[in-house]
């Protein structure tokens, strides 16, 4: 996956290395929801703000084993605007460092990591009794 933006590692938890990496969207747009306002979507053309993917990896010694992702979320300075389209404040949104996204992510990365580890061991043999 190329086009990574920023990426930070995360503390450990349960013996995994988490490491969150922010790519860039191209497939999402404005014009894929009916939330967005004129001002708003001004913005994203101004590149003041852009969808983004959030990454996050479970790993052990360098091995990646369980990865969980959410796209389509908004990055950047954003418009937040009343009904009329006027401008209430500047969002500064960075999901990487973002303990809403982050915490579902890192949880479900752990069980995928978790479940790859179970499957390896359950497809692998075990090792020959050493004798004594």
């Amino acid at each position: 996956m190329d086009g990574v933006i920023d990426w930070r590692t995360l503390p450990d938890r349960d013996g995994f290395t988490l490491t969150a990496r922010k790519y860039h969207d191209t497939d999402s747009t404005p014009d894929d929801y009916e939330c967005y306002t004129p001002k708003q979507v001004t913005a994203w053309q101004q590149d003041q703000w852009q969808f983004v993917g959030l990454v996050v990896t479970a790993s052990v010694d360098g091995i990646e084993l369980g990865t969980a992702d959410l796209w389509s979320i908004e990055d950047g300075l954003f418009t937040a605007t009343d009904e009329h389209d006027n401008v209430t404040r500047v969002l500064d949104l960075d999901c990487l460092h973002d303990d809403d996204y982050l915490t579902d992510l890192v949880t479900e990365a752990i069980t995928v990591a978790r479940v790859n580890i179970e499957l390896i061991c359950a497809k692998v043999a075990p090792a020959p009794a050493v004798k004594k």
